[in-house]
């Protein structure tokens, strides 16, 4: 079973590629990280929206990012509310 600090180290270089992917300064949200059965789902949002609050800065369509126990990476979507939902969406 995978511990909080390797999935987040893994989960840390997915928000790098992102950040890098997308133009945005990313952050994770900590206070929201869930431990499931099969590992663990993080949450992000842009830093300008953290910093603001401001409606307009806010990133939209982005989901849980769950780094299941072998270190596979499932990103879900906003139609996921929560790393369960990503799971059972994705993984097979």
């Amino acid at each position: 079973m995978m511990d909080q600090q390797q999935a987040r180290a893994i989960f840390d270089d997915f928000l790098s590629d992102q950040q890098e992917a997308s133009g945005h300064n990313l952050a994770a949200i900590d206070s929201i990280t869930e431990q499931l059965s099969v590992g663990w789902a993080f949450y992000y949002q842009s830093t300008k929206y953290i910093e603001s609050g401001e409606m307009s800065d806010m990133l939209v369509g982005q989901g849980p990012v769950v780094i299941l126990n072998n270190g596979t990476v499932l990103e879900g979507g906003s139609a996921d509310a929560d790393g369960n939902a990503v799971v059972e969406r994705y993984a097979s």
